[in-house]
């Protein structure tokens, strides 16, 4: 009860208003009314939710300084879970935070992560519209399907099949992505060259995937 004195105060004495689902949220009792996380925020929805979440301790600004924290200290994958914690309330600043992860932070280690699918998940599942999410996740599956392709090719051919859905996502929402025709139609031919031994007519087909692509490419880069 001393939860919902407390809240009553932050809240100014309103009675009805409405919170995200926290795993703590049995701590507190009416009048809050508990909603999807998705659920429209407004102004009041934010405050009220600001007020409770500190109250039970899962306050967005202390997780997106958790996430910031160990960024830092390159521990992305460890930085995930506090931003999956705040997205709720703070969603467009998580989403700003797994912009600059997915593009500068990986772009800087050269190599290809383990926290990279996951980042790319959470950041596709607050912006169903990122081309260049979709783009750079494609870019990620490419570059991990020609590093395992050699020692385990039915697991690259899994990837380059996930690459591509990526590519196709990209250039569904922005059809003038010649980057990703570009390195779809790459990758096509780079899988038929893997598979020509035991599989002539699905790399044949492959191959004229690749051409359209590689044309559509062309035909969308800009003149220089």
């Amino acid at each position: 009860m001393a939860e919902v004195i407390r809240a009553r105060e932050l809240l100014g004495g309103e009675a009805a208003v409405q919170i995200p689902y926290h795993p703590r949220i049995a701590l507190i009792v009416e009048p809050f009314v508990v909603t999807r996380p998705d659920h429209h925020v407004t102004e009041q929805y934010r405050k009220a939710a600001r007020a409770v979440l500190g109250l039970v301790g899962g306050d967005p600004g202390t997780h997106m300084r958790e996430a910031t924290r160990l960024i830092s200290e390159d521990k992305i994958e460890e930085s995930l879970g506090s931003l999956r914690r705040a997205t709720p309330i703070v969603r467009d600043e998580v989403i700003q935070v797994l912009r600059l992860v997915t593009t500068q932070v990986l772009d800087a280690r050269g190599c290809v992560p383990a926290w990279g699918d996951d980042a790319f998940l959470l950041l596709t599942r607050l912006d169903l519209h990122d081309d260049i999410a979709f783009y750079n996740w494609g870019n990620l599956l490419s570059e991990l399907a020609q590093l395992i392709a050699q020692k385990n090719s039915k697991a690259a051919l899994d990837m380059f099949h996930q690459e591509f859905e990526k590519y196709q996502k990209a250039v569904s929402i922005k059809l003038e992505s010649h980057e990703a025709f570009n390195n779809w139609g790459t990758d096509l031919a780079r899988l038929a060259a893997m598979i020509w031994k035991d599989k002539r007519k699905t790399a044949e087909k492959h191959l004229r995937e690749a051409e359209k692509r590689l044309r559509d490419a062309v035909s969308l880069a800009p003149e220089e």
